[in-house]
């Protein structure tokens, strides 16, 4: 029996609960340290795992820093591993475990790239306006490239191995990264083997995630399902599974209702969607549609999604064995390629839709090449990819 601990302290990153899963709570001793917010949403992840588990709640009323100061006198009680589900705050900089510490990297540019330069300083100047320097130093600290790459260069030296959430992401660091410390892979997800009665006689798509300007194109989609054939949209169900960011949400939400009124049924929210209305959503889609944005920007600092940064994309495919259309631009893993379809435009989007929604026999049967793809990450076999953890 192993003794684990697994911290998380971002308040919005259910992922936790499934990483605990990967612990094997039923064999293992696993302690969970969070926040009373972050317990309160995950609960229900957890399902029977969660008696298991023991958790160890931060006080409201005490610092981050004192919540560190007692991880790390847990872990000189004989824990055999660390694992950092979000390094998310400059209190990590007092981490000092007696054990061996893993951690999710998200970003890689942001964790990896050398920032020191004099241009990243000059620009950093010019873009300081928060209101003062403590203020931003402690919640904000991230988006600064100067002070943020000291901050981050001593958080990594605290870290004996490296996880990402994406297989190309393995070789990126040690090749084009040089990075010397173990890296490995292990997604936040694991293939769920449910199924799930179909309640309406319709291809339904689905796009998951917040309506957002940064992350994602809603114009081409929407431009895409407009052009289809009307004597096909009948049998066709878009589902906009996230809520309206700002103006262009809005604006997007606006196309939508003007959309519902051809034959193409529209589903969509105003609001927080649960995670129960969102799980149920994707097991009843026949296809995702993930139409993001390459680039994406912390600060100064560029990341590309799947070449730098992962994408919820790739979890939600391998979680609901969904097959998922998208841009050219998307970085597809060789192992992973029978799962994802890619469209260069708007128009040959649409022809996508229209191939899906009106061949069944061609739906079916790249479902079962994205099934036969994943079903090697099920809980089981993840838990075993977990248990390399204990060699780092």
């Amino acid at each position: 029996m192993k003794k684990i601990c697994v911290v998380e302290l971002k308040s919005g990153n259910h992922s936790v609960a499934e990483l605990c899963k990967y612990a094997n709570p039923k064999i293992n001793q696993v302690l969970l340290f969070t926040t009373s917010s972050l317990l309160s949403n995950i609960k229900n992840d957890l399902g029977d795992d969660l008696k298991f588990l023991k958790i160890v709640v931060k006080d409201d009323n005490k610092s981050f820093y004192s919540f560190v100061q007692l991880i790390n006198r847990t872990c000189y009680q004989n824990v055999d591993l660390l694992i950092l589900n979000t390094v998310s705050r400059w209190e990590f900089l007092f981490l000092k475990p007696n054990c061996s510490t893993v951690a999710y990297f998200y970003s890689l540019n942001f964790w990896f790239r050398d920032l020191k330069s004099s241009i990243g300083i000059f620009k950093n100047f010019f873009q300081f306006n928060y209101l003062n320097f403590l203020s931003w130093f402690p919640n904000r600290w991230h988006a600064n490239p100067y002070f943020g790459y000291i901050i981050r260069k001593k958080i990594l030296k605290k870290i004996d191995g490296i996880i990402v959430e994406y297989p190309p992401f393995v070789d990126l660091l040690k090749n084009n990264y040089n990075v010397s410390k173990p890296v490995c892979f292990l997604p936040k997800r694991s293939y769920c083997n449910t199924t799930t009665t179909k309640l309406i006689n319709k291809t339904v798509f689905v796009i998951p995630g917040m309506i957002s300007q940064v992350r994602r194109e809603y114009d081409l989609v929407i431009d895409a399902f407009q052009n289809t054939p009307k004597e096909i949209q009948s049998s066709i169900k878009l589902i906009i599974l996230g809520r309206p960011i700002k103006k262009y949400g809005l604006k997007i939400i606006e196309r939508l209702k003007k959309l519902d009124k051809s034959a193409i049924e529209i589903e969509y929210f105003t609001k927080f969607i649960s995670h129960e209305k969102f799980s149920q959503s994707l097991l009843q889609a026949d296809v995702i549609i993930a139409p993001i944005k390459l680039d994406y920007y912390s600060g100064i600092i560029n990341e590309k999604f799947t070449y730098t940064k992962g994408t919820g994309t790739f979890h939600d495919m391998l979680r609901y064995s969904k097959l998922t259309l998208v841009p050219s631009v998307y970085n597809v893993s060789k192992e992973f390629e029978d799962c994802f379809i890619k469209y260069r435009d708007s128009s040959e989007l649409s022809s996508l839709i229209v191939k899906l929604s009106t061949n069944e026999n061609q739906i079916s049967k790249q479902k079962e090449l994205t099934t036969e793809t994943i079903k090697k990450y099920s809980l089981i076999n993840v838990q075993l990819m977990f248990e390399k953890l204990y060699e780092i």
